[in-house]
């Protein structure tokens, strides 16, 4: 056990390196993986939604340049996979699909993230279409990237609360400081990684 959970944190730190994810995974590797981990949190998925959500993730991880495996531990946060999930404050929808959108970034024209005059989505409707989800969830996380490497040019992330650009990330797509959400999405991956081993034989 003391093995696994030391295992696990060298897993999350060498994370974010390219290089690292490459020689720990090859693609038929890691959608195994990935598959594995989507059933174990929703055992009750089709198969297609399955199919379709590794997939798009697969193709907008290449668009934005934001690894795959951190979208599938937000969306596992957000939705537990469910393509329909919706969050409602007071009675009122709020939040929609895998990735959770919130209502402000495509009703308030204002908005330097809208979803709609960016062209990301047309309507609402849009945000119960797998693809287009979590493309616009890569699309603001895009965007909170830009912003933590900002801070970090000005050291100002410490200031701000965060000990680096991937809490600082990860932690404000949630709209929060609190290291809370930060580590259910680190856990998500975390799990991941150790489906991953186990399956190569490396944890028994």
């Amino acid at each position: 056990m003391k093995f696994k959970i030391v295992f696990l944190f060298v897993m999350l730190t060498v994370l974010f390196s390219s290089i690292a994810i490459a020689s720990v995974y090859n693609f038929d590797e890691k959608q195994k993986a990935f598959k594995e981990f989507i059933k174990l949190k929703h055992p009750r998925i089709k198969h297609k939604n399955l199919v379709d959500i590794i997939e798009s993730v697969e193709k907008i991880s290449k668009i934005y340049s934001i690894p795959d495996i951190i979208l599938i531990g937000i969306i596992s946060v957000e939705s537990n996979f469910r393509i329909r999930a919706t969050s409602y404050v007071n009675g009122r929808p709020l939040a929609y699909g895998l990735v959770q959108i919130h209502k402000r970034v495509w009703v308030d024209k204002k908005h330097n993230m809208n979803l709609v005059t960016n062209k990301i989505i047309r309507s609402w409707r849009d945000l119960y279409s797998v693809y287009n989800n979590i493309k616009a969830g890569a699309f603001i996380l895009k965007e909170k990237i830009r912003i933590c490497k900002t801070w970090k040019n000005r050291n100002d992330l410490d200031e701000r609360g965060y000990d680096n650009i991937q809490e600082c990330m990860i932690s404000m797509y949630n709209g929060t400081k609190e290291k809370k959400y930060y580590k259910k999405v680190t856990s998500a991956i975390g799990e991941i990684f150790l489906i991953r081993y186990k399956r190569s034989g490396v944890l028994r």
